[in-house]
């Protein structure tokens, strides 16, 4: 097996075990993406670990405030300005692209961060850790699905736990 460090926000989860299933929203042209891991620990628990993922920029103390203080110089190649977009219409701060002329390489900027969560629990309970609740409902996205799929179908185990449980509806 194999040695994980995770984060839980500021805390790091460490454990021995393997990787059963990841997924992910990733796409290129958004800038801003979900990773999805979930790992079989050597003791036969579950670690989820979700990650937020954002290549985007913003001004410095500008409307949006996100992020944290970066020298222009210092953002990743393939950082992205602030730009609306269909989920966030109202708040754009439009710092310039980073090859135009009005971007100051020793500026400071915001530069937004990853995002971590993990959460270590038993097989029964990986649906739920994978889940969201919206409107009183549990609601599971489609890359909480695929991830849950892929680790079914690695895990025998994890499989075994979640074909047991039965749901009764009268």
């Amino acid at each position: 097996m194999t040695s994980y460090r995770v984060m839980n926000h500021l805390e790091v989860i460490e454990f021995n075990g393997r990787l059963i299933a990841t997924a992910s929203t990733e796409r290129q042209d958004d800038p801003r993406w979900t990773e999805i891991k979930i790992y079989r620990t050597d003791s036969g628990r579950y670690v989820v670990h979700r990650t937020g993922r954002s290549v985007v920029y913003h001004h410095l103390d500008g409307p949006c405030n996100f992020g944290i203080a970066t020298r222009g110089r210092d953002l990743p190649p393939d950082a992205e300005p602030c730009r609306p977009t269909n989920k966030r219409q109202g708040r754009s701060c439009l710092p310039p692209a980073m090859d135009a002329d009005a971007f100051d390489p020793d500026a400071t900027y915001e530069m937004e961060m990853d995002l971590h969560s993990a959460d270590v629990c038993e097989a029964e309970d990986v649906p739920r850790k994978l889940s969201q609740f919206r409107g009183g409902n549990e609601v599971m996205s489609s890359v909480s699905r695929r991830a849950l799929q892929t680790a079914v179908d690695a895990d025998p185990d994890l499989r075994a736990a979640l074909t047991a449980q039965v749901r009764r509806v009268d």
